[in-house]
């Protein structure tokens, strides 16, 4: 259990704890993929999204693959996702054991965990969970707390962990860790990550305390190769993942290695296979022995479906005069995009009013507005074609009025 355990980790893929950590992985970014966007977002297939509701996952026993447990997730019409189900295989078919459900509020600003599991006694009888968890949003879309917490009662909750993002201009993002000890919050752990341009990680700093608050620092360097993809992973001479793509980009096989008796000795490693759309489609997992050499242990199956994208309706609020009464700033279309997008926005009164683009760390890299408007609907086009694939935000500024919303440009 305690390899099974690894793996998951390793392979990028422990799907769920208490949170909902669902990620649309792009294997050469995975941190700003991970940690920034948000949940229910997946790819622009032509005029579809393509988001990930089954991963199966199977043991290698007895020469042949024997189905382990299923994870499906369902998305609401903006394709958040708002339900997560665990099953186990047990005989021959698949059963729920645990189950979560996400509420989203004030605009989707807060998502709200609570769950349910199977009764281990009582396999017929189901059990709320004794935890709950929080995610916070700033106005630009982006992860800034979240919280864990036991549920006392109806309406009281005791606080136990949080983790807190922080963002600085120097392309640095901090993860914050900490626990309740005697109504107080303790760092616990704190995670530092150096950043390209792009929202690649360089450097990984992971600061964590023991029981007697002696702190123990580890470092990763990240190297990449001319395409900007990440093809070693190493904490000094300790341990290392190093990476390699096949001709066609639709397979990585990554490997885990420990340094021993002065060489990189293997221990785990994981392939990847993409399907004709650049989803990932299959993940196996394998083990090293010097005897038999790789030996296949887990595999993951993922199932995808596919959402039109339709083009956002413009909704313009009028008085009974016929003016337009508010600001508005609709969703960009399409979304995700390679390479041009529109962006919609309405004017009520003649002002000065701004339209800029902000990269994932929040820096400026384009104005498309910035002068006086009359009243009325206007439509900016961006071109990223010179800029890195990720999520973007942009935000439409006037007097007394402010508004940001996310894209994602895939190339």
């Amino acid at each position: 259990m305690k390899l099974l355990q690894y793996i998951l980790r390793f392979s990028s893929i422990t799907l769920l704890s208490i949170t909902f950590l669902y990620s649309h992985t792009v294997l050469n970014n995975r941190f700003s993929n991970y940690r920034q966007e948000r949940l229910g977002h997946g790819k622009r297939i032509s005029d579809s999204l393509s988001l990930c509701t089954k991963i199966i996952s199977q043991e290698w026993k007895n020469s042949k693959w024997q189905n382990l447990e299923q994870r499906n997730w369902k998305f609401n019409e903006d394709n958040f996702i708002v339900e997560f189900v665990r099953q186990e295989y047990t005989e021959s078919c698949f059963m729920p054991v645990f189950e979560m459900r996400r509420k989203i509020i004030d605009q989707g600003r807060i998502v709200e965990e609570v769950g349910r599991k199977l009764s281990e006694t009582n396999r017929s009888r189901w059990t709320e969970l004794e935890t709950g968890g929080r995610t916070y949003y700033d106005t630009l879309g982006r992860i800034f707390r979240t919280e864990y917490y036991y549920i006392q009662n109806k309406d009281s909750n005791y606080y136990i962990q949080r983790t807190i993002f922080q963002d600085s201009g120097n392309c640095t993002r901090r993860e914050i860790h900490q626990k309740m000890v005697m109504d107080n919050w303790v760092d616990d752990r704190i995670e530092e990550y150096y950043l390209n341009k792009d929202g690649s990680p360089i450097k990984h700093i992971s600061k964590t305390w023991d029981e007697k608050g002696v702190c123990k620092i580890r470092e990763y360097v990240y190297t990449y190769d001319t395409f900007g993809r990440e093809i070693e992973m190493a904490e000094g001479l300790k341990n290392r993942e190093v990476t390699s793509y096949s001709i066609d980009g639709r397979t990585t096989d990554r490997i885990r290695q420990e340094f021993s008796f002065g060489g990189w000795v293997n221990q785990i490693r994981t392939v990847t296979y993409l399907n004709d759309d650049s989803d990932i489609a299959e993940i196996i997992s394998q083990f090293y022995s010097s005897a038999a050499g790789w030996k296949n242990y887990i595999r993951y199956l993922y199932y995808y479906d596919r959402v039109l994208i339709k083009p956002p309706i413009q909704n313009i609020t009028k008085e009974e005069n016929g003016e337009l009464s508010q600001f508005k700033l609709s969703h960009n279309y399409p979304n995700p995009f390679n390479a041009m997008t529109q962006i919609q926005f309405t004017v009520p009164r003649q002002a000065h009013v701004t339209l800029k683009i902000y990269d994932i760390l929040g820096r400026e890299v384009a104005t498309l507005v910035n002068e006086i408007k009359g009243v009325g609907s206007y439509t900016a086009v961006w071109d990223g074609q010179n800029m890195a694939s990720g999520i973007y935000y942009y935000q439409l500024t006037s007097v007394g009025y402010s508004l940001s919303r996310k894209m994602n440009l895939i190339k």
